[in-house]
């Protein structure tokens, strides 16, 4: 029966879709319509997928729920495969660079490679010409300063050749944990958007025990460390202001992706931060974050005074609204 359904390209797009999504529970006509194939034959195949126990179902009100079945080896098989085959649909220009990548990662880590994520425009398509291929690596024991850059030189004399350079994101499981448990955001994104370049069935267990939601914790911790540099900031301008520019750039972006999650809306990249933050109706904060990366990206760059102590004090009374609003948070 599986062979049959492999062999049908209706069949393989529906395991694809199931297996790219894992954490989601599909319904019938939810199925139907974003496939476009036909009731009675996604019916059928999601029942052939069941009785080969690739599938569980249960009924919700009057829906019956379908969703990939986490106690069968072969389905962690079906999940790395359809993010195979959404690697395979990354931009060419991309994709060489991408698999030259995850090959030294793997061979250089060895054992100690958990799993190997891409994330970000890459991975969601919407690369520009020389953005960043960010990995995260999910690893037994963080990386020594000297291994890391034993990896960097393999990695630079094989990135010589490309116009993108990668920027990998470290990992120990119980950090990977630590984030999981509070909903950090940045995880979220990586877990909806992501794709396995290699896993010990570590990453992809995570995905079918589902995507977790933001916590008042993970907001908290946002808040946090963006009022560390904060206050670094106003101390610093005392002294010596025109270093403060910089600084201001990380205060933003934490500060900006805490009132995203505030307002209920999941931070994108930050080139998506600004606009996310307009429509949102904070267009202050947006105009801010705007020009303190602006400063940030030109060092050199000599801004008034003036200018900086008026964004402190933007950032500090931002700050204060939204540790106000994240007590009354639900």
């Amino acid at each position: 029966m599986l062979e049959k359904i492999f062999s049908s390209r209706v069949g393989t797009r529906l395991v694809l879709k199931m297996g790219r999504e894992p954490y989601r529970e599909f319904y019938l006509y939810q199925l139907s319509k974003e496939l476009n194939i036909g009731l009675g034959r996604t019916k059928t195949l999601l029942e052939a997928l069941k009785s080969e126990g690739l599938l569980t179902s249960f009924r919700s009100g009057k829906r019956i729920m379908y969703r990939l079945n986490e106690n069968n080896k072969l389905v962690y098989d079906i999940i790395y495969l359809a993010h195979k085959d959404d690697l395979l649909k990354t931009d060419k220009k991309y994709r060489s660079n991408i698999i030259t990548l995850a090959d030294i990662y793997r061979k250089a880590l060895g054992d100690n490679l958990i799993s190997a994520v891409l994330f970000g425009s890459v991975a969601t398509k919407k690369a520009k010409k020389w953005s960043d291929i960010d990995i995260l690596l999910i690893v037994r024991k963080m990386v020594g300063k000297k291994a890391r850059e034993a990896i960097n030189k393999k990695l630079s004399s094989a990135t010589d050749i490309y116009e993108n350079i990668s920027e990998e994101h470290y990992f120990t499981e119980k950090e990977f944990e630590e984030f999981y448990a509070i909903g950090d955001d940045f995880l979220i994104n990586v877990m909806k958007d992501g794709i396995i370049l290699h896993d010990r069935e570590y990453f992809s267990r995570y995905l079918m025990r589902g995507v977790p939601k933001v916590t008042k914790k993970s907001i908290r911790k946002r808040l946090d460390f963006s009022k560390k540099w904060l206050d670094s900031s106003f101390n610093l301008y005392k002294h010596f202001p025109q270093g403060i520019p910089s600084s201001l750039d990380v205060v933003s972006i934490h500060l900006s992706r805490a009132v995203l999650l505030l307002h209920g809306i999941l931070p994108g990249s930050k080139h998506n931060i600004p606009d996310q933050l307009a429509r949102a109706g904070e267009t202050k904060l947006s105009r801010a974050y705007k020009t303190t990366k602006a400063w940030s990206d030109s060092p050199p760059l000599k801004v008034e005074k003036e200018k900086i102590w008026k964004m402190l004090v933007l950032l500090k009374e931002k700050h204060a609204e939204c540790s106000r609003k994240l007590e009354e948070w639900a």
